[in-house]
């Protein structure tokens, strides 16, 4: 799947993954499904998905799965993975699989239409099984990050598991967290993603400095 604006949509059934077949998704395609498992024996040591430039896999309220697989992988280079659930299980030894990772690298890790997302997901169970490197963004899309103890710093240095950036999408989008420092790195669209085809250029704005409740609209 490649393209801004192409989409496989089966977000109401579950998408199992066999044989040595291998999932690609690039330059604005998107996969959306409610539960992704990677089954059988026969992925050994291969990529079973891969999502670079942009690509997008949406996994509904549901889980990743390996299934008695080896060494397999879900990469994600300067992609997005999008849940529609705060905590989505991941689950890397199922059937006796063994070695299995998913990796995010200078990529987005989203959630979609939910009012309890946490910013500091990536450092939670189950999210902290994903291999983070690089520099990673943090997103709300048509989402509420709307815990009390939600003070975080958007900034490098901090390791790859720490959001660099904040990306705020659609209208209804609000952040009740504190910006402890005032670095210009939360931009929001008023678009929600994945409902069309986005713009991506709509997001290329100037950064925008918060501090305590929602982030202000482009002028």
């Amino acid at each position: 799947m490649t393209g801004a604006g192409s989409l496989f949509d089966t977000s109401g059934s579950t998408l199992n993954l066999q044989s040595s077949n291998t999932i690609r998704i690039a330059n604005g395609g998107e996969l959306r499904v409610q539960q992704l498992n990677v089954q059988s024996h026969v992925f050994t040591g291969l990529t079973a998905v891969e999502i670079t430039d942009g690509g997008e896999l949406d996994i509904g309220v549901s889980d990743f799965n390996f299934f008695a697989a080896t060494d397999a992988v879900i990469t994600n280079n300067g992609g997005i993975y999008e849940f529609s659930e705060r905590l989505p299980g991941i689950n890397t030894s199922a059937g006796g699989a063994t070695g299995c990772s998913i990796d995010l690298t200078d990529g987005t890790l989203s959630f979609r239409d939910i009012a309890d997302a946490n910013v500091h997901c990536s450092t939670l169970s189950p999210l902290n099984g994903i291999s983070y490197a690089g520099e990673n963004t943090y997103r709300l899309n048509n989402a509420t990050s709307s815990y009390t103890s939600q003070n975080y710093t958007f900034e490098t240095g901090l390791g790859p598991d720490h959001f660099t950036r904040g990306h705020v999408c659609a209208k209804r989008t609000s952040l009740c967290f504190l910006i402890i420092k005032l670095a210009t790195r939360i931009r929001r669209c008023d678009q929600k993603h994945g409902d069309a085809p986005h713009r991506r250029e709509r997001c290329q704005g100037p950064f925008l400095a918060v501090v305590r409740g929602r982030a202000p609209r482009h002028p």
